[in-house]
């Protein structure tokens, strides 16, 4: 007996990847994994994402009337375990360093250190004894706080992870400064996919067909794992794929080539 049979409908579907493999980008975590990865306490242009290496970091005092600026290993020079003060002595004669320290006023300086309150007034006079105070504090702020200039002004909210780990693996063989910006990179895909700016979808080709009076649906084998945001271009040549194994579903199922072609004449999404 002749089956009865047709084919309703053709459809391209775009359906939401709820378990989506991003661990090519990397992952969140409550601890760094490398030096590359993003302490989300910190804005991305922060030092303590970006890099200290060569850059010159800033020191403000509580009132904001001294600043001073050296680069992470020379606050590290004189920051340390044990004795500093011939440390921060040898610091202090840095030319770029002894320029700032001159410029600094001597009743302002007794003034910002009085609020440490760890000096009387007999000390506080001393006015060579405050500049390498003053010094040593600004070197053991900048080494503490790594660098930080944003206030930790970062993406992080409460409960939320602390870092994330760029897939570094990715770019072996790339220079330090290539593979921190490509992690950034990474980091504000993720972000952004985490606030719903784009997704992760699967696409698959669906087919309505009637056999003696039953409604059925076929499928082709589907792709996951696709960027919502990708190109036109290569969204359509996925469909496409997907299309051409529904095909060959239909073919197996014993419809023509004629019945196939005038079906797929009119593909809704």
């Amino acid at each position: 007996m002749k089956h009865m049979k047709r084919i309703s409908t053709v459809t391209i579907k775009r359906m939401t990847d709820t378990d989506p493999d991003t661990s090519y980008l990397g992952a969140y975590s409550d601890r760094a994994e490398s030096d590359y990865a993003i302490d989300r306490r910190h804005s991305t242009d922060c030092p303590v994402n970006s890099g200290t290496d060569g850059k010159l970091l800033w020191f403000t005092s509580g009132s904001g009337r001294i600043e001073l600026q050296m680069t992470m290993e020379q606050a590290e020079s004189a920051s340390h375990q044990g004795e500093c003060e011939e440390d921060t002595r040898e610091l202090s004669k840095v030319p770029a360093i002894a320029e700032q320290l001159a410029k600094i006023d001597p009743a302002v300086l007794s003034a910002e250190l009085k609020e440490y309150g760890a000096w009387d007034a007999e000390e506080l006079a001393d006015h060579d004894q405050n500049v390498q105070r003053i010094l040593w504090l600004a070197a053991g702020d900048i080494a503490e706080q790594g660098g930080c200039d944003c206030g930790e002004r970062g993406d992080m909210e409460r409960g939320e992870y602390r870092y994330f780990n760029g897939n570094v693996e990715n770019y072996k063989g790339e220079s330090p400064e290539d593979i921190r910006k490509y992690v950034r990179q990474d980091y504000e895909r993720m972000e952004r996919l985490s606030r719903g700016d784009w997704c992760y979808v699967g696409i698959r080709a669906e087919a309505e067909i009637v056999i003696d009076g039953v409604t059925q649906d076929v499928t082709s084998g589907g792709l996951w794992g696709v960027e919502s945001d990708s190109g036109r271009d290569y969204l359509t040549e996925i469909e496409t794929e997907e299309l051409s194994g529904l095909r060959e579903q239909l073919q197996a199922l014993g419809f023509g080539t004629r019945a196939i072609s005038a079906a797929f004449k009119n593909v809704s999404c």
